[in-house]
């Protein structure tokens, strides 16, 4: 319960003014010690009006100060209110310092100096800190939870996808064994031949001669080119191409090279179409190695 301190009257008490206001802002002497580094008993004698057993000198104003700063008391009430409590009640006057030898006298230890250099820390801003820290660590926690949760489920998507992929696998592997070495030879030139959209022709004249080319049965019309020259034509079904010569002339077929061992008939007639051109190549060598 607050009780107000009356400087006017004399049964009223500054301990009891003081605990009061730290009960009230729900502060356990405890975390005022730790907070001010004031030891307990001083803290407890202040709010039980007993001076006496303080340490002599200005130490009482000090504790006091950091007092005040813990439970954002003005310190300047604080001070006016010690003066009127001193002056009621004499007994409870902090005692005089005795004149003693410089070499006996008694300084008190650092620990009961109030650490008033440094700032006093404010036990609620103490708490909430901690308690954010406590919900930060929750939260880490429950995040590493989810984290794991999605590992193993993308895990889980991975070996479902490897099982049903392995059934598809084993069911070509095991088509393909039921298939005879031409069939089996027919399929694979058929899946070779399925990634080719159209038929592309290359030739690179070995000297100045004339060459007849005719795309998808258009008319042929021959024309005279020299060995700096490059002929590019594209098909979609055919292309038929006549040379005067053989004279050494790469000719490629959706970039692989023609045999060079070709049976030639007439003027060194090449008929190639989309379904047979495989079959004059050397899938070994492509344009590109020259």
């Amino acid at each position: 319960m607050y009780i107000e301190f009356d400087p006017s009257d004399k049964n009223s008490s500054l301990g009891q003014y003081l605990k009061s206001l730290r009960e009230e802002k729900e502060i356990s002497i405890e975390e005022l010690a730790e907070t001010t580094k004031i030891k307990q008993d001083y803290l407890e004698a202040i709010e039980e009006d007993k001076y006496d057993v303080l340490p002599e000198g200005p130490y009482l104003q000090l504790f006091l100060k950091s007092y005040s700063e813990a439970l954002d008391i003005p310190y300047d009430k604080l001070q006016s209110y010690l003066e009127a409590a001193t002056s009621q009640a004499p007994s409870k006057a902090p005692k005089a310092k005795p004149a003693a030898r410089p070499s006996k006298e008694v300084k008190p230890s650092q620990d009961d100096m109030p650490q008033t250099l440094k700032p006093v820390v404010d036990i609620h801003d103490k708490r909430k800190r901690q308690q954010g820290e406590r919900l930060n660590g929750e939260t880490k926690k429950y995040l590493m939870i989810i984290g794991a949760f999605v590992f193993l489920a993308f895990i889980a998507v991975i070996l479902i996808i490897i099982f049903m992929a392995e059934p598809e696998s084993s069911n070509q592997i095991e088509i393909e064994n039921q298939l005879t070495p031409a069939e089996l030879e027919q399929q694979r030139r058929e899946q070779f031949l399925a990634r080719y959209d159209d038929l592309s022709v290359s030739i690179y004249p070995a000297s100045q001669q004339g060459f007849t080319i005719s795309v998808d049965g258009r008319s042929p019309e021959m024309k005279l080119y020299s060995e700096e020259d490059t002929i590019r034509e594209v098909a979609d079904d055919s292309v038929f191409i006549s040379m005067v010569k053989k004279d050494g002339s790469r000719i490629y077929l959706n970039g692989y090279i023609v045999l060079d061992t070709l049976d030639l008939v007439g003027k060194h007639d090449l008929i190639f179409t989309k379904t047979n051109w495989i079959d004059y190549v050397d899938t070994t060598i492509t344009e590109t190695e020259y």
